[in-house]
């Protein structure tokens, strides 16, 4: 098909109408509380992850010491 013939087309073809009734109705509805929750519930899980990588950077440190007094020491 060439650009004229879509162009054609396109025109001849009637525009479709969305009512704001369906509109709304066609994007799911959450409430706020709905929100807020999931809110809620992603800063829990990053503060759980905050904590886990604070503790793998403590093991690690960690071990980086004990490996440093087994070298003096050996």
């Amino acid at each position: 098909m060439s650009n004229e013939e879509i162009e054609k087309s396109t025109a001849e073809s009637e525009p479709v109408e969305t009512s704001p009734e369906t509109a709304e109705s066609a994007q799911p509805a959450e409430s706020e509380a709905d929100v807020v929750k999931q809110l809620e519930d992603a800063r829990n899980k990053a503060d759980e992850h905050w904590n886990e990588l604070l503790r793998a950077r403590a093991d690690l440190e960690n071990m980086r010491r004990r490996h440093s007094r087994d070298l003096e020491n050996a």
